[in-house]
């Protein structure tokens, strides 16, 4: 009887009263989606709150765009998003984001519209430009949260301390922060006072502040993360071990996905990533809540920084106020479509292979 009386004391509980619990728990399990239904599809609807996802992929695979793809589609459904940028300005994030935008946006003729580094490439089109911007402030202006990479010094202390300004600032009872990317970020004072630190420690430091967040405030965390030059090569699934110089992430991690060309040859990789759209697969490489091993079939459109689920050989099709079509790209966001490139009209096939 003392001995039962010390596990309840401890919040120990038996299996007959966790089973009783999920039986009595009628409620759906909350999922964040993704915006892509092909990466919801393959992790069980979403990624659960308060875990931990990484984001693996060689550079300029699309881990920033998807990063921001995901936190704007959290942003907009309520969840609050606070993205540490290492790579990038805010003003470029939003640049990116105003492309992404543009790809849903019918009225918008291309990506050009839309720079970089200079959102006001084009006076004629500051009128798209200004409303794409005033539809994104309205869906999620006031949830998602840029540090730019000129704004924080990039260390865990920075992350932490800002981390817990916005959530006091703004009162918010939930919270997803991410890293763009982990392997650029800097360790703990305590950590740089050591000798010979490598980005393992560094990485490892990282994911202990990650793991107070989550612990004291149930945030969730995405993190982008480089993959080990050793796996450049390769034209298979990449293995766990292919986070670079972190075993303890591979631990940590409760998702990842791995960005790759979709059954990619080393001899087709440059002639596919010089595409605007390109074949890619989202591989599960770990998923503690699901079954891993899955895939998520997508398309990247580099022009517009944005993934889409899969649709062979798909052009969007666009009818311009001239009467005249215009074809570019390769997406979802339109109800027309032709099977093949082939079927374009001849003078704007360069829109497509461009």
């Amino acid at each position: 009887m003392e001995t039962n009386l010390v596990l309840k004391e401890s919040g120990e509980k038996t299996v007959r009263e966790i089973m009783s619990a999920i039986s009595e728990n009628t409620e759906e399990e909350r999922r964040l989606s993704t915006g892509i239904p092909e990466i919801d599809k393959a992790i069980g609807g979403g990624i659960k709150p308060s875990s931990l996802t990484a984001i693996a992929g060689k550079p300029g695979s699309g881990k920033t765009s998807l990063l921001l793809q995901v936190g704007s589609n959290m942003a907009a459904s309520g969840m609050p998003v606070l993205l540490f940028e290492t790579e990038i300005t805010s003003t470029q994030a939003g640049s990116i984001l105003l492309r992404q935008a543009s790809y849903h946006d019918d009225s918008v003729q291309t990506a050009s519209t839309v720079d970089a580094d200079n959102v006001n490439v084009d006076e004629t089109n500051m009128s798209t430009v200004n409303h794409l911007a005033d539809d994104l402030a309205a869906k999620y202006g006031d949830q998602f949260y840029i540090v730019s990479r000129s704004d924080w010094d990039h260390t865990v202390d920075d992350v932490l301390r800002i981390s817990e300004q916005v959530i006091e600032k703004y009162q918010l009872s939930e919270i997803a922060v991410m890293i763009d990317y982990i392997q650029n970020m800097l360790p703990s004072r305590f950590i740089r006072s050591k000798k010979n630190v490598t980005t393992k420690d560094v990485v490892d430091d990282v994911l202990a502040a990650l793991g107070k967040l989550r612990n004291d405030y149930d945030a969730t965390i995405i993190i982008a993360s480089a993959i080990h030059r050793d796996f450049y090569t390769t034209t298979n699934v990449y293995p766990l071990q292919c986070l670079r110089d972190s075993s303890q992430l591979e631990c940590d991690a409760d998702l990842i996905l791995a960005l790759q060309l979709h059954n990619g040859t080393l001899s087709s990789e440059a002639e596919e990533m010089s595409k605007p759209v390109r074949n890619m697969d989202v591989n599960i490489i770990k998923q503690r809540f699901d079954a891993p091993g899955l895939n998520a079939h997508c398309d990247f459109h580099a022009r517009y920084g944005t993934f889409t689920s899969h649709k062979k050989n798909a052009v969007k099709k666009i009818s311009k106020g001239n009467g005249r079509n215009s074809w570019f790209g390769s997406g979802l966001a339109s109800d027309e479509y032709v099977d093949t490139i082939d079927n374009a009209p001849d003078n704007h096939i360069h829109d497509v292979l461009i």
